[in-house]
């Protein structure tokens, strides 16, 4: 099975998963109190022991070669999206709107969507990588992100880095690599069933938040489109060059790839709503963008192993 056989039959593993959970909404069996539990336990308790999971492999000179890089291009992604993405949207003059299109373009789900789609694509090699990709998100996230909604610097702490358990996650993970702790009985196999209830709960979550979003309102939005295209098309395909253009090894590059290449980040709408602005646009670009991946991801598989 190559590359783009394995992305597509995992994104019909998810959209039958999307579906339990859209279902399970729609029917009330999983209440609105139940979609923000489970969104609490993925990104306190799961989100961490994938990470920790991710890592527990022998530390050698080629994988710290490799990770070191994984982190350096993922910083390299993010910075060109960022720049592209206020390039693009600097004529919209709704302050709101543009936030949202340049946060919802930059931020993908890299973690919910894409470590399970990487573990199922590329094995525990393309976890390790793609995790190096999902550091980093958190980092400037947590950082440029929350200025993005806020426009405070005072939002920019070290204090605010530290509470994200993504963050932690990653601390934690990376000293037990570089220390060479390999995890053993009772605790590796909690720390594996934990990190296993990542793709399920994580779908079923976005299952719900489709069930709850206008998708008829959401279509009448240009902003639906644009900042749509940016994310699953655009910006994936100038990062496979970037790649291409800076010597990726191929491997790696296509880790990067469909991460980025993921739908836009469930954060967007949490932080619109940190910052009392109206969640339901980035809730519908969540929603229609995760719909839409079902199509792209495959597509932009098959074009990183075309121009890699």
């Amino acid at each position: 099975m190559n590359i783009t056989q394995a992305v597509a039959q995992q994104v019909l593993i998810m959209l039958c998963l999307i579906l339990v959970g859209f279902t399970l909404f729609k029917t009330k069996v999983l209440s609105e109190k139940g979609t923000k539990d489970i969104s609490n336990i993925l990104l306190t308790i799961v989100t961490p022991c994938v990470l920790i999971q991710a890592y527990q492999m022998d530390c050698d000179s080629s994988v710290l070669k490799k990770l070191g890089t994984a982190f350096l291009m993922s910083f390299i992604l993010h910075a060109v999206f960022i720049a592209l993405s206020y390039a693009i949207f600097f004529r919209t003059r709704n302050t709101e709107i543009k936030k949202v299109e340049i946060f919802t373009s930059v931020y993908s789900n890299c973690g919910f969507m894409g470590i399970p789609l990487l573990s199922a694509a590329l094995g525990e090699k393309g976890v390790l990588l793609g995790s190096a990709y999902l550091a980093v998100f958190n980092v400037i996230v947590w950082t440029h992100g929350l200025w993005l909604y806020g426009e405070d610097i005072k939002l920019l702490s070290v204090k605010n880095l530290l509470k994200n358990p993504g963050i932690v996650g990653t601390a934690i993970a990376l000293i037990l690599f570089f220390l060479k702790v390999n995890l053993t009985g009772a605790v590796k196999a909690s720390v594996d069933y934990t990190a296993a209830l990542n793709t399920p709960l994580a779908m079923i979550l976005l299952g719900a938040y489709l069930a709850r979003t206008d998708l008829k309102s959401a279509f009448k939005h240009c902003s639906l489109y644009t900042a749509g295209a940016m994310k699953l098309i655009l910006l994936p395909i100038i990062g496979i060059y970037i790649l291409k253009l800076l010597k990726t090894d191929a491997f790696l590059a296509t880790a990067l790839s469909l991460s980025a290449a993921c739908p836009s980040a469930t954060i967007s709408a949490l932080f619109a709503g940190k910052f009392d602005m109206d969640t339901g646009l980035p809730s519908q670009i969540v929603s229609v963008t995760t719909l839409v991946s079902i199509a792209t991801l495959p597509l932009i598989a098959w074009l990183t192993s075309t121009i890699l």
